[in-house]
């Protein structure tokens, strides 16, 4: 059931929920008809939406805080970026607040058409800012925007960083599917891998070519070689904090990185989620 329709409604009236198969006994009684969301009340919370096909965690890019910043998914990192706090606004629908941008989840120009880019902006309570939450199973749940009736998914179904969040027909598809999960949970995993790799200085193969990283150590800018096309690059402090993230371009070969900002110390850069991908880097 989707749909926020203003409408001028009085008199006597029935409730039909997904059990009702007929009217019964209102036939040509009918002047009006209002439908309502019927979605799943009680998650009221903040949390990082993590996509059921590509593992992925649904972020607004860079954390830009203007309007019109688009939405699209990326590797766990545990910033607010990728932190969501769900407000149920009536019936099982709910708005999502970015936590650091403050600004509500939006189907671009309230579009009705699949493919629809989703992006944020101030919320005003529009019934393309509302979206029903429908368990999917398995601790997953899907977002159906209460003005077209199409889902949040990661477009194409891809599986690759910065692949872009749009609205699609609800075809019970993975890439429209999506975890509550704690905020914090991927900060956790981050420090684990530092923890894990903190005393690693070494080549990396995630392909049939040998990554190199170099110069290392290394002051305004590092090159690693051999990089996947479309492969997410993060580095890490030994805080467990993302303070660097890029993707590599289209074709593989070398990618350059400044790390001119970066503080002087230890770092660590995770290329892809392949496990010999990560390396020890000292900025000096």
């Amino acid at each position: 059931v989707f749909g926020y329709v203003d409408d001028n409604f009085a008199g006597n009236y029935v409730t039909l929920t997904s059990d009702n198969n007929c009217l019964g006994g209102w036939d040509n009684l009918i002047t009006s008809i209002r439908v309502r969301a019927n979605g799943v009340a009680g998650k009221n919370g903040t949390y990082s939406l993590q996509n059921r096909n590509s593992g992925k965690y649904m972020d607004v890019s860079g954390g830009n805080p203007a309007d019109g910043a688009i939405l699209l998914q990326w590797p766990g990192t545990g910033n607010t970026n990728q932190q969501f706090t769900l407000t149920d606004v009536g019936d099982g629908a709910y708005k999502l607040i970015n936590v650091a941008t403050t600004k509500g989840v939006d189907v671009s120009g309230a579009s009705f058409n699949n493919a629809a880019t989703v992006l944020q902006w101030t919320y005003g309570g529009g019934a393309n800012q509302k979206f029903i939450l429908l368990d999917a199973g398995g601790g997953f749940y899907k977002f159906k925007a209460s003005h077209s009736g199409k889902l949040l998914e990661v477009f194409g179904g891809g599986i690759t960083a910065g692949d872009k969040i749009d609205q699609y027909d609800d075809n019970n598809q993975n890439n429209g599917q999506w975890k509550l999960a704690a905020p914090g949970s991927m900060q956790a995993t981050a420090i684990a891998v530092v923890n894990a790799v903190s005393n690693i200085d070494r080549t990396a193969s995630i392909t049939d070519k040998l990554i190199t990283l170099y110069p290392n150590p290394a002051t305004d800018v590092v090159t690693l070689q051999n990089v996947p096309a479309n492969t997410a690059i993060l580095i890490y402090d030994l805080g467990g904090k993302v303070v660097l993230r890029i993707k590599s371009s289209n074709t593989s070969g070398d990618v350059k990185m400044d790390i001119s900002e970066l503080k002087a110390g230890v770092y660590v850069v995770n290329i892809g989620n392949a496990e010999k991908s990560t390396f020890k880097l000292l900025k000096q």
